[in-house]
């Protein structure tokens, strides 16, 4: 079976969702193909930045700075078919009255707030980074604060209400960050485009991809296809295109960048008792903890009982990593994932600081994303003679840097 196109898009999760909006929009033929059978299994988008590892290069302002609702809102808008609403914690209670979609994808203005507790955990380094933002974001005029005591810890998603302690908390606090609705994002677009381009152009379980002269062929769900391309093929590169990358790369003997490493993520969901203040999120550790909603968090008989912890497990050195990125994951994951440390680390958070007497867990997951030099995301192209290929590399991560790069990456490949 074949099919014409002006343009291929291949990857998994929104990226080249966005891709194909935006290249249809400039009145081109699009076809999607996607190698996983669903497009967000490999759940490659953060709801926000979570500035890991904590440290000089990742806590500068510069990079603070991305992280403001006024940019989610400018990156993510134009791609979207529907409206995408603005909430606001009741700290940052600055928005005008008016009509509200509650159903609609969300940027919510939550505070991020680090906290340090030197009794309970070492450490001395980032918290020097931390202190080192404030500083920096106070002349940058982005309005941090810094707290003490029981008032630090009673800020802290999740933090129990029945106990009272003036230990030694401290905590810098940046206001006006903000998170995403990633799941509303994805399903929205994704409907969006299946509409638009209709079912037959978007293609899963598309596998081998093999480049041919004037196109690409692959089997999916056990037919082969052959796509015809006459102006351009956009990769988005994540853990799960690896091979696939590399392989071309080395058939073309093209040098590519490589990503410094291959961060794991532990996803955890648990179930409160008392009610949840959605105020903020906050960071502690090698965690990222806040509570867990979509939509607005002041929605009329909202349940906030449910605590996200996003955890950051050790990462692996990409030359490993691109041996054999199924076999690796899988090793690793088995090894690490849900290990001692990790009961450990959430031990420390829930009885030690915010006194739990003790937690359900209602979901967990692992996640694998690309740490790139310098923060930036970048492509590169692979020779061919028939149309333009680019890869892009800025494919997973926060949802609004994923919007962003897969625009200008249609930018590139169009230009």
């Amino acid at each position: 079976m074949g099919s014409d196109s002006d343009f291929a898009v291949v990857g998994t999760g929104i990226a080249p969702l966005v891709a194909a909006n935006r290249l249809a929009s400039e009145g081109k033929s699009v076809i999607v193909i996607n190698p996983d059978w669903d497009f967000f299994r490999e759940d490659s988008e953060l709801p926000f930045d979570p500035f890991w590892p904590p440290s000089k290069k990742t806590l500068n302002t510069k990079r603070v700075a991305k992280s403001l609702r006024k940019r989610a809102l400018a990156e993510l808008r134009p791609d979207f078919p529907g409206a995408i609403e603005l909430w606001a914690s009741t700290a940052e209670g600055d928005l005008k009255a008016g009509y509200h979609d509650f159903r609609a994808p969300h940027v919510r203005t939550r505070p991020r707030l680090w906290l340090h507790a030197p009794d309970l955990l070492d450490d001395k380094e980032p918290w020097e980074a931390i202190e080192e933002l404030y500083v920096s974001a106070e002349d940058a005029e982005l309005k941090p604060s810094l707290i003490t005591g029981f008032s630090a810890l009673n800020s802290f998603p999740g933090a129990s209400k029945k106990t009272k302690r003036d230990e030694n908390f401290r905590a810098v606090v940046v206001p006006k960050l903000c998170d995403v609705d990633v799941n509303r994002y994805r399903y929205g677009l994704l409907e969006y485009i299946r509409e638009r381009l209709g079912e037959e152009r978007l293609i899963t379980a598309a596998s081998p991809l093999e480049l041919i002269p004037g196109g690409l062929k692959f089997f999916s769900r056990g037919a082969p296809r052959t796509v015809r391309i006459s102006e351009g093929l956009l990769v988005f590169w994540t853990p799960a295109l690896t091979q696939w990358v590399m392989g071309q790369s080395k058939k073309a003997e093209v040098p590519v960048p490589r990503p410094v490493s291959v961060q794991l993520w532990e996803q955890w969901s648990f179930l409160s008792r008392e009610t949840l203040e959605p105020d903020c999120v906050g960071m502690f550790g090698d965690m990222a903890v806040w509570a867990e909603v979509e939509g607005s968090p002041t929605e009329p008989d909202k349940d906030l009982h449910r605590l996200s912890v996003l955890r950051a497990a050790p990462s692996l050195s990409f030359s490993t990593f691109s041996q054999s990125p199924a076999f690796v994951l899988n090793s690793v994951y088995a090894n690490s994932w849900a290990s001692s440390e990790s009961f450990k680390s959430l031990a420390v958070l829930f009885h030690n600081l915010l006194r739990w007497d003790k937690f359900s867990v209602r979901a967990a997951k692992p996640r694998s994303i690309f740490n790139w030099a310098n923060d930036q995301s970048c492509g590169f192209e692979l020779p061919n003679s028939s149309y333009k290929i680019w890869v892009d590399c800025g494919s997973d991560g926060p949802l609004v840097d994923v919007v962003s790069s897969a625009r200008r990456a249609c930018e590139t490949v169009s230009s």
